[in-house]
């Protein structure tokens, strides 16, 4: 068993080399493995870590808050992380990928699970579009649109499959 004690967080940011998919799949996912819930001693690393260098660490600190699958508790990083970029910096689209997360398993939830998902996320967010940064705020905005657009795609799914459970059931 890997005890938190042998293998520290920074030991395993020594793993990447360069390749974000490697390193996504190695060092960042033991480091969830080890570390299960995001708490106070990561954001604390992740953070000194983009305060040392943010453009050669941000793939590292993004491959780790990937493996949270969208835990609230990673929105402060990430909004940190929205500000300090260009608006049209390409990270941003991790940004959001990463903050919206995984779905995990929805079909347990119904013909709607992913609507009511897109739903959850969008509550999450919304108070960040009325944040006093700009760029934090027309994040959001843009966030909010396009969890709009996928609560409307998954709504359309959940009717069109509902008609088809009367059309095969009745």
């Amino acid at each position: 068993i890997l005890s938190k004690n042998l293998i520290s967080l920074e030991a395993l940011c020594d793993w990447y080399d360069g390749n974000y998919y490697d390193f996504l799949h190695g060092g960042a996912r033991l480091a969830s493995l080890i570390y299960t819930d995001y708490n106070d001693l990561i954001n604390l690393k992740l953070n000194s870590m983009l305060d040392e260098n943010m453009k050669y660490n941000l793939p590292i600190v993004m491959a780790i808050l990937s493996h949270y699958k969208g835990d609230p508790l990673i929105y402060d990083i990430c909004t940190r992380i929205v500000s300090e970029l260009p608006e049209n910096d390409d990270s941003l689209k991790n940004v959001r990928s990463v903050m919206l997360g995984e779905a995990g398993v929805i079909c347990t939830q119904g013909t709607y699970g992913m609507a009511h998902y897109y739903e959850e996320k969008k509550k999450l967010v919304k108070p960040l579009s009325m944040s006093g940064d700009e760029k934090i705020s027309s994040f959001a905005k843009e966030t909010i649109r396009i969890l709009d657009n996928n609560i409307a795609q998954a709504n359309s799914r959940g009717k069109s499959d509902d008609e088809m459970g009367k059309i095969i059931y009745d």
